[in-house]
């Protein structure tokens, strides 16, 4: 099993705060209690069931009342209602690494319930007068094809978006009269980490977003996550697919495309795992909620 997969699931089980005492490798997790459900271990007292809880081969998860929802690192999804039961069943062949990654995942994302508990916020403040939701901020993204947006400001007839270079070098700016910039105009570079902001233009007091960071992830990289993508994709159910995405996404930060992803799922079946993981990429961009200019889903990722 991958360090790199492990990391993942462990990421997706600090969202949760609920990671198990074993030696042995996690199968699936909790995605959704609704009512109450309890996790069952031989040898072990029974413990309530909460989302981001690992579960092992052996395990059975019991609903007492109302649903809850298991997925399995490979992919496959169980819906139980009340008065269900499951016995988590151990993966067929070895474990896969792929997908092993998502270890760590769910626990960051359902674990911060204060706000001292939120991650650090560097660069764009979480709550300015000015221009609001401006994304992407303080994340890396896969390419240069993304859309810099932001939500409308009222009163602005015009905006203007600076980029610079790490050292603060300007490289481009440049004026809009709409709250979004295509970024595949401005000369972006695969590897390298640049500084933006969003100003109002052609006012005395411009109103701004403050500045930002984001980093372009080399070609190389940006080619593995997008297979890992597409493999995750061919593998697990339409119902896990996206959650297990954006983990992916969000634990090697790309945290802006974890978002589109759970966007493009229907609000009812995003689960609580997906609302949480999107709740905290907002939080780690330095978003409070999500921006009015919610942005688009991605195009389904495929194989090379």
């Amino acid at each position: 099993m991958s360090s790199r997969v492990q990391t993942i699931l462990g990421v997706l089980l600090v969202v949760a705060g609920a990671a198990a005492a074993t030696d042995g490798a996690a199968a699936a997790f909790v995605a959704e209690v609704t009512g109450q459900a309890q996790v069952q271990r031989p040898g072990v007292s029974d413990e309530a069931a909460k989302v981001g809880a690992q579960l092992f081969a052996g395990d059975t998860l019991r609903v007492q009342e109302g649903s809850a929802v298991v997925v399995y690192l490979s992919g496959r999804t169980i819906h139980l209602g009340a008065g269900a039961a499951h016995g988590v069943q151990s993966a067929a062949g070895a474990p896969s690494p792929l997908m092993d990654r998502l270890r760590g995942t769910l626990d960051e994302v359902a674990g911060a319930a204060s706000e001292s508990g939120k991650p650090a916020v560097q660069g764009m403040a979480r709550d300015l007068a000015g221009v609001s939701g401006a994304v992407p901020a303080n994340c890396r993204v896969t390419g240069t094809d993304f859309v810099f947006r932001w939500d409308p400001l009222a009163g602005a007839t015009a905006y203007e978006v600076t980029v610079q270079a790490d050292d603060g070098t300007v490289l481009v700016t440049r004026q809009t009269a709409e709250p979004r910039l295509a970024a595949g105009t401005l000369g972006l570079v695969p590897g390298h980490r640049y500084r933006w902001q969003v100003t109002e233009a052609g006012s005395f007091a411009s109103r701004g977003s403050g500045s930002a960071w984001l980093a372009v992830a080399d070609t190389a990289e940006a080619e593995a996550i997008l297979l890992e993508l597409g493999t995750i994709g061919a593998a697990a159910d339409s119902a896990s697919a996206p959650l297990l995405q954006a983990a992916c996404l969000y634990q090697d930060g790309f945290l802006m495309e974890a978002v589109e992803v759970l966007s493009a799922v229907p609000s009812a079946s995003l689960g609580a795992a997906g609302r949480a993981l999107q709740h905290q990429a907002y939080a780690r961009m330095g978003l409070a909620a999500p921006p009015a200019s919610a942005c688009p889903a991605l195009p389904t990722p495929s194989q090379p």
